[in-house]
This record gives structure tokens, C-alpha cells and sequence, in this order.
């Protein structure tokens, strides 16, 4: 067993990234808090196929890609975001790019 990278007082969690980024791999981070992180509440794990490193600043649909689920996920209580949560390493099905 690896030891763990986050602590147990890590809120929970949602990871969004761009398939196309190249500085920042988000699908073995993932992986590794699926695997060897079961304290860690990742409730929304999200590819972005499209995105680069900083389009989640400047793309032009950051908002409805990104925004809105994390603001979504905030509000919920704990019990329930859960309910809220994508399939996980979903592909955006919405993106116009």
C-alpha cells in the first residue's frame, strides 16, 4: 500500500482537466486518488478533451464546462453532492470546440 498524499481533513473534492494540456496530467491524479486514496472525497472528476492548461481561465465556455459544476457541487450538503456528481472521467458532452 502507498502512503497517502492527502490528508483526511481534505474537503471534498472536484478535478477538472484538459486532455490536451501538457504541462499537468489530470487522469493519473485521478487514478491515484481512486487507487491509494480512499479517505478523499472526490465527488467530480471531469476530462475536458478540448481544454489546455489555462482554458479553464480563458476559454470562452469555462463557465458552463467547469463553473457551474463546481458551484453546483459547493451549495449541495456533503450528503448529498454525491447525488450530484458525473460519471466519473466524463467527457464534456457539451463542449463547442
Amino acid at each position: 500500500m502507498r502512503e497517502p498524499w492527502f490528508p483526511a481533513s481534505l474537503p471534498r473534492l472536484a478535478i477538472f482537466y484538459g486532455e490536451m494540456d501538457t504541462l499537468v496530467k489530470g487522469a493519473p491524479l485521478v487514478e491515484r486518488i481512486r487507487d491509494f486514496e480512499p479517505h478523499v472525497d472526490l465527488r467530480i472528476a471531469k476530462a475536458l478533451p478540448t481544454y489546455e492548461h489555462q482554458d479553464f481561465l480563458w476559454s470562452c465556455n469555462a463557465v458552463e464546462d467547469v463553473y457551474l459544476d463546481i458551484i453546483r457541487c459547493a451549495e449541495l450538503p456533503t450528503a448529498s453532492c454525491a447525488l450530484y456528481s458525473l460519471t466519473p472521467l466524463t467527457r464534456c458532452a457539451g463542449c463547442s470546440r
